[in-house]
């Protein structure tokens, strides 16, 4: 496995990663599927050319062979297997192996076989092997993959020099002189070995650079799923571009919660699929008004929604939107089209709504698999329980101490205290008219 990569150590990016690397090893193989055959049919032609097949030819034939078989079956395996990180070396050993071999044996008729071609430069024939390692997402297979090509030719090379290969059997043209030669053939073997340390380098950048593109897409997927059902583009956008933050912080806001009254009690009589129709209407009404006071829905909670204003984007009139947008709610539900009245049930959609403000804490909560935006804080346990507090007075929306702000002293009814479970001293609050 890619155990030593720093994605590998992260199993959800390492998932993300994965079917690249499949995809990679796929592409490679159909690389060498298409050099294999097109590597036959000029040998076969050149063969059919001259009316004879050389032990060379017949050793490029064989190789071309193995070369396809070869990839036929890793196709296969990748299709039913699970790839593990030792297979791309020992397709790297397979293909420098099989190069070698091919540049190797083209010394007993290069004249009339296709490598004849390539002997006077095959180091070139390896670039292509060493670069296309880059595809397996594995930096060190393309600095091995060079150091392997390098080592081979160095090896063909002593081999032919020590025989006196390359002036007997006509390798290099005549005239070339062996101290020359032996330097030129040993740049082609560094070239091999800096062509490896540049795969190697290509390979990290291009990793760090698909992995980040793989990561800002997750979180782009995240952000739209989690805000762009309830927000409009604009704040989305601004989500993406990092100008909001959704890791953690501390903020000012205002929240607000907005519950359907006696809705349980109606619940018990009515029809599941008449319910989810009267709560899915709301929840269509409601969002629209909310988006358009800048309001943030953090969740539905059965038929209630829990609202934030002036988070995760800031808005100086957070507190006056949040009232004035409650206000609207409670006109807008009063000429509420109710699906329940059509089979004869008599109850009349009202809202409790609590609303506070304060500083809370927002980020992402919860694990790997499921997350969400949400505010926490003492702020949001009174907005809680001042909606609950809506069905004791019989009043539709009352706003805490904190909330009360110029802008909205005119359409505020009365100021009244509540004793809340937790708090020793009453808790201030208002009466909002509607």
């Amino acid at each position: 496995m890619l155990d030593n990569l720093s994605y590998q150590k992260d199993s959800e990016l390492y998932n993300l990663i994965y079917p690249n690397i499949i995809k990679g090893e796929k592409d490679i193989a159909y690389f060498r599927l298409i050099l294999s055959i097109l590597i036959a049919v000029l040998v076969l032609l050149m063969g059919i050319a001259n009316k004879s097949f050389n032990l060379s030819d017949k050793v490029n034939l064989f190789i071309t062979l193995v070369a396809a078989v070869y990839s036929v079956v890793l196709l296969v395996l990748f299709g039913i297997e699970k790839h593990v990180r030792f297979a791309g070396y020992i397709s790297s050993t397979v293909d420098i192996t099989l190069v070698s071999l091919s540049v190797y044996f083209s010394r007993y008729d290069p004249h009339n076989s296709i490598m004849s071609i390539m002997i006077s430069s095959s180091f070139a024939v390896y670039m292509p092997i060493i670069l296309y390692s880059i595809r397996r997402h594995d930096p060190v297979n393309a600095i091995y993959t060079g150091l392997l090509a390098g080592f081979e030719y160095f090896v063909i090379v002593i081999i032919m020099f020590t025989g006196n290969n390359f002036y007997n059997n006509g390798i290099l043209p005549a005239g070339y002189g062996t101290s020359n030669d032996i330097v030129n053939e040993m740049i082609k073997v560094a070239m091999l070995v800096l062509c490896g340390y540049l795969g190697y380098a290509i390979a990290k950048n291009f990793d760090k650079l698909f992995i980040k593109g793989l990561m800002d897409r997750k979180e782009k997927e995240y952000i739209k799923d989690t805000f762009g059902r309830y927000v409009s583009d604009e704040i989305v956008d601004k989500i993406l571009q990092k100008k909001i933050p959704v890791d953690g912080e501390k903020r000012t806001a205002t929240i607000m919660f907005v519950d359907i009254k006696n809705f349980t009690d109606m619940a018990e009589k009515t029809d599941p699929k008449i319910l989810i129709t009267v709560l899915n209407s709301f929840f269509s009404l409601a969002i629209e008004k909310i988006s358009s006071y800048n309001g943030i829905i953090d969740k539905f909670i059965g038929d209630a929604i829990m609202v934030e204003f002036g988070a995760p984007i800031a808005d100086k009139k957070h507190r006056e939107n949040a009232v004035r947008c409650a206000i609207e709610l409670c006109k807008s539900v009063s000429g509420f089209k109710n699906p329940v009245e059509d089979i004869g049930f008599n109850w009349k959609m009202e809202l409790g709504i609590g609303i506070n403000s304060g500083e809370v804490v927002l980020g992402n909560i919860g694990t790997q698999k499921r997350m969400e935006y949400t505010a926490l804080g003492d702020v949001v346990n009174i907005a809680s329980r001042l909606e609950r507090m809506t069905r004791e007075i019989n009043k539709p929306i009352i706003i805490g101490e904190h909330t009360y702000c110029e802008a909205i002293k005119d359409i505020i009814e009365s100021e009244t205290h509540f004793k809340i479970k937790g708090k020793n001293k009453p808790v201030k609050a208002y009466v909002v008219k509607v």
